[in-house]
């Protein structure tokens, strides 16, 4: 997403140099915040309007975007001033007041408004001790016009562009998706791509289950010529996380690793046409899969910049409250224990007992389908919920794809060879 260029929204007009000579104290606030954190909403939303009401010029909230890279730089600075734990500083949305840390839309509701009377009782609370706050501040307030004498008297209205929880619930879909509508609009033709390859399989395996039979077209050239063409889709966009990088970083070199093997995955497919597909592609696939994974682990749980590549804008995907699953396990952790489950069940599959061979083959086919189930869906939400689009997650959304019709023919078999033993 691209956003104005000042990191800092003030909640009201702000009256800096005339703060210190009125009357009644102050406090300062400071939000940080993610548009595409639900729990951010929530605060910005429906917490702070009340008490932006209620105690008017004295609260005074400044708002710093996490997704920008100023924001993030004083984000960090704020962590490592206040020594907030790493476990806790990760987390939006975080509010300090002075030198107190909340995070999360349960802490702040619940102190804040003590943390105001208190300070309020004693004279008022500065901005936090954060290195770059105070000129970030200071900046905000000189592209200010000073309030009037009426203004500063009455209890303020915020201006239309400074309320960012006004901003936040007019957001529409429409205009997410405008924030980056090439990258975007690619994410759109995965999803629609992953909607029609899964939906395929779903109606052979509709067919194998009520009829016994595998539709022969996925058996023969037609199956070989789609299983193709989601390789050459999946090289296409691993390759644009190599474009426009103009150094050897350690994720560029990984980037040129995994496009290079996405070659060579492509070219046997090419090269399998007539003799039947290599049972060894699978793993093949799914190793390139924990690569990519990993790369995702690297970033969400270490805070990592992603390397984005030439389309996208991967940091603020793995920033947004969509990163976790119920906010604990990354999705990148989840993409790991995905793939390292796929080997498990392919490994099984190989084995000599046939009766375990079957059933690693249907679990390994069942978790491939599960796999782009849940890619659909995480798909889904990157141009149309978050606005912005990963080119890693678009890459492991279709790995998981090619997982799926490389598996698909052994894995309807063994449905239907099962389905004849009982």
């Amino acid at each position: 997403m691209r956003f104005l260029w000042s990191i800092l929204v003030l909640g009201f007009l702000l009256a800096p140099q005339t703060a210190g000579a009125q009357s009644d104290p102050v406090v300062f606030a400071v939000l940080f915040y993610s548009p595409t954190c639900p729990h951010c909403h929530q605060v910005i939303q429906n917490d702070l309007p009340p008490l932006q009401e209620e105690y008017g010029v004295q609260l005074q909230i400044l708002f710093v975007n996490v997704t920008m890279q100023a924001g993030r730089d004083l984000f960090g600075a704020a962590c490592e001033a206040l020594n907030v734990p790493d476990e806790r500083c990760g987390s939006v949305p975080m509010m300090v007041v002075g030198s107190t840390v909340m995070v999360g839309s349960y802490e702040i509701p619940n102190q804040l408004p003590d943390l105001i009377d208190k300070g309020l009782a004693s004279g008022g609370i500065g901005l936090p001790a954060i290195p770059g706050l105070q000129e970030a501040y200071n900046a905000a307030v000189q592209s200010q016009e000073a309030p009037s004498e009426s203004e500063t008297e009455a209890a303020p209205e915020p201006p239309e562009e400074s309320i960012i929880q006004t901003e936040v619930a007019e957001s529409s879909w429409q205009e997410r998706f405008q924030d980056d509508p090439v990258a975007n609009g690619i994410a759109v033709a995965v999803l629609v791509f992953l909607i029609l390859g899964t939906a395929a399989l779903l109606v052979n395996f509709y067919t194998v289950v009520i009829e016994n039979r595998v539709q022969a077209w996925l058996l023969n050239r037609p199956g070989w010529l789609v299983t193709l063409l989601v390789a050459v889709v999946t090289t296409i966009i691993a390759a644009t996380l190599v474009l426009e990088q103009d150094d050897f970083s350690i994720p560029t070199l990984l980037a040129m690793a995994i496009t290079g093997a996405l070659m060579i995955i492509a070219g046997t497919i090419w090269s399998s046409r007539s003799k039947g597909l290599p049972s060894r592609l699978l793993p093949a696939v799914a190793v390139v899969g924990l690569l990519v994974a990993g790369y995702m682990v690297y970033v969400e749980v270490g805070e990592n910049d992603a390397v984005c590549g030439a389309v996208g804008d991967c940091n603020t995907v793995q920033q947004s409250d969509y990163a976790t699953l119920l906010g604990l396990i990354p999705i990148g952790v989840l993409g790991i224990i995905g793939y390292l489950t796929i080997l498990g069940a392919w490994y099984l599959g190989q084995q000599p007992g046939e009766s375990l061979a079957l059933w690693g083959q249907l679990a390994t086919f069942g978790l491939t389908l599960f796999g782009a189930i849940f890619s659909i869906y995480l798909t889904f939400l990157e141009p149309f919920v978050i606005g912005a689009t990963c080119a890693w997650c678009l890459t492991s959304a279709m790995l998981m794809l090619l997982l799926l019709w490389l598996q698909a023919p052994t894995g309807l078999k063994a449905i239907r060879t099962l389905a004849d033993q009982r």
